[in-house]
């Protein structure tokens, strides 16, 4: 169960390195921005048909009121461009100097 996640995220790891390395921090940072969603709802939407799991109150009351604030504010802060690591992406060439 460890190995294959293991070997997902080394692939990920490589996708995001290498276009950074080379100058390409956009497409770097729209990998991730658009991996670890995919991932996240795919595996969390199969393992919900597959094996349904009844959730606590507590997640319903607490946990989700939460991850839905963080994420809003932060694709508010990205969209504002108050974010150093996002504004950072964006500020620089889209092209590595010739």
């Amino acid at each position: 169960m460890v190995i294959s996640p293991a070997v997902i995220e080394s692939e990920e790891v490589i996708r995001q390195a290498v276009p950074a390395k080379m100058g390409f921090a956009d497409i770097a940072a729209g990998n991730l921005i658009g991996t670890v969603p995919y991932f996240t709802l795919f595996n969390l939407g199969l393992i919900a048909v597959l094996i349904p799991a009844a959730a606590p109150p507590t997640v319903r009351t607490l946990d989700w009121p939460v991850l839905v604030g963080v994420s809003l504010l932060v694709a508010i802060l990205g969209a504002a461009g108050s974010s150093p690591a996002l504004t950072g992406c964006s500020s620089r060439p889209s092209r590595p100097p010739m």
